[in-house]
């Protein structure tokens, strides 16, 4: 998931670079500030994707160690 939102925002951003040459200067600081914007929410958007990844890894042990107990306690389901 985050491979192809990071590549999509680089996509754009290199397509907005490619447009940027073809343009005036003052359309140029647009595009510009543009750009830089969509890479402030590229850094955004990797660092959040870094925690909710780290979050499910945390889930994924818990259900991991929850399987390993229930099977040894005799419950249902057991490891697997």
């Amino acid at each position: 998931m985050m491979k192809s939102t990071t590549l999509f925002a680089l996509m754009v951003t290199g397509g907005l670079a490619l447009a940027a040459l073809a343009q005036p200067a003052a359309e140029q600081d647009k595009t510009s500030a543009l750009i830089a914007e969509l890479k402030r929410q590229n850094e955004q958007m990797t660092a959040q994707q870094a925690v909710m990844d780290e979050k499910i890894d945390t889930v994924a042990e818990l259900v991991r160690q929850a399987r390993i107990f229930a099977a040894r306690s005799g419950g249902r389901g057991g490891a697997r």
